[in-house]
C-alpha cells in the first residue's frame, strides 16, 4: 500500500495476487515447485484486501464528518440565510453519498 488508500490499487493487488495464487498451485499440480509463487499471491491478495478496507473506512469517516458538518451548517444557515441552508444541505448529500459509497 503506497499513499493514500485506493480501492483501485487494492481491487489490482487483489486480482493479481490471486492469478500469482492460482499459477503456483498449478505448478506445484504439474510437479513444478509453485511455493514461492503461492506465497507471493497470497501475500499481495492480504495486501490489497487491507487496503481495501482502509479505503472503505476513510470513505466513511469521511462522509460522516461532511454529513455532520452539513446538517450543523444547514441548520444554522436554515435560521439566518438561505445562501448558507443551500450549502449546509449540499455538504450533508456529499457526506451522504461518501457514507453510501463505504458500504459497496
Amino acid at each position: 500500500m503506497s499513499g493514500e488508500p485506493s480501492r483501485a490499487s487494492a481491487t489490482t493487488d487483489k486480482v493479481m495476487g490471486a492469478v500469482k495464487d492460482a499459477v503456483g498451485s498449478v505448478k506445484d499440480a504439474v510437479g513444478l515447485n509453485g511455493t514461492k509463487q503461492h506465497a507471493e499471491g497470497e501475500a499481495q491478495k492480504k495486501e490489497g484486501q487491507a487496503e481495501y478496507a482502509t479505503a472503505q473506512a476513510k470513505d466513511k469517516a469521511e462522509g460522516a464528518s461532511k454529513s455532520f458538518t452539513g446538517a450543523i451548517q444547514q441548520n444554522v444557515g436554515g435560521l439566518f440565510s438561505d445562501k448558507q441552508d443551500a450549502k449546509g444541505a449540499a455538504k450533508r448529500a456529499e457526506g451522504e453519498a461518501l457514507d453510501a459509497k463505504s458500504k459497496v
